[in-house]
């Protein structure tokens, strides 16, 4: 799921297409304003991206990134403006967005969202562990368990007993509606590949611009 944010109607509705004729079957929500993006944010949307523009109106696009950023998410965001301003892309990176001037190109959307892949499962990841309310902790066991993370690691990871895990397993299980953690995360790998693009082509950001 992608939130765009952008106060030109036009634009919103072009990139949203865009994104839409790239991943039929997912979903895309659109902001204009600060105040509706932030408002989308607070619903515990399961953004796995976001395109913000920089310039909304006499708001600004980072307002919602430190937003999004002070909520202690890795949300990807792609930055946009109208403007070559190494002011602000510096200021973007320092967010941890990606800055790209407009008009954004269909290839280059394409790329942003597949170089974020392992972003975007991070964010289904964390979006499933606040939806079942895990504790910090438990959060962590089902973040490393759903990375990859042998059960026989975790404990050392952890630095926790193995008795310890257990435990916590059983109540991450309880939490997540009682079935098995690891049919859980097969859930969400679908959902994350349900979101990503049906052909394998690899375009570098910023290659198309035109």
């Amino acid at each position: 799921m992608l939130l765009v944010v952008d106060d030109e109607p036009l634009v919103r509705q072009a990139i949203v297409r865009a994104f839409q004729r790239a991943l039929p079957r997912a979903q895309a929500h659109a902001a204009g304003t600060v105040r509706d993006a932030i408002a989308l944010i607070e619903q515990g949307m399961p953004f796995q991206g976001a395109i913000i523009d920089i310039q909304l109106g006499k708001h600004s696009g980072f307002e919602i990134v430190q937003h999004i950023r002070d909520k202690g998410s890795s949300l990807p965001v792609l930055m946009l403006t109208g403007f070559d301003d190494q002011h602000k892309q510096r200021r973007a990176q320092l967010l941890g967005a990606t800055y790209l001037p407009k008009p954004i190109h269909p290839d280059n959307l394409l790329a942003f969202w597949r170089h974020a892949g392992p972003q975007r499962y991070r964010q289904v990841i964390e979006h499933t562990a606040r939806a079942a309310r895990l504790a910090s902790r438990e959060a962590e066991l089902f973040g490393l368990l759903a990375t990859g993370t042998p059960r026989s690691a975790v404990a050392e990871v952890m630095t926790l007993a193995p008795s310890t895990i257990r435990s916590m397993c059983s109540r991450v299980r309880c939490k997540l509606g009682g079935g098995r953690i690891d049919n859980v995360i097969s859930a969400m790998k679908r959902q994350w590949e349900h979101d990503d693009f049906a052909d394998d082509r690899e375009v570098p950001l910023g290659t198309r611009q035109s």
